[in-house]
């Protein structure tokens, strides 16, 4: 038999429910590191080439390279952009 519990909760306690509910989903399905260009990292973050060398200079962004391919973690990305997060 299921119970239901009703809870009140504020809207800003519901969203940072949902909000940690919906990062621990994708933190356990993400089991291998992937790694992207800059011309994706910046489609991403719908940003320029030039924006995108100010973060990696800056050290909000670690880049790796092979070759002459420059590299970012995805996971990287997604971390400054939860550190930048407003509300």
């Amino acid at each position: 038999m299921e119970k239901n519990l009703l809870v009140q909760l504020t809207s800003e306690e519901l969203s940072n429910l949902i909000y940690k509910s919906v990062k621990s989903v994708f933190s356990e399905q993400q089991t291998t590191e992937e790694y992207l260009t800059r011309k994706q990292a910046c489609k991403m973050l719908s940003i320029s080439f030039n924006t995108f060398t100010n973060y990696v200079n800056k050290g909000h962004l670690i880049k790796y390279k092979i070759d002459n391919r420059v590299y970012v973690k995805r996971s990287d990305i997604i971390n400054f952009l939860e550190s930048n997060r407003i509300g």
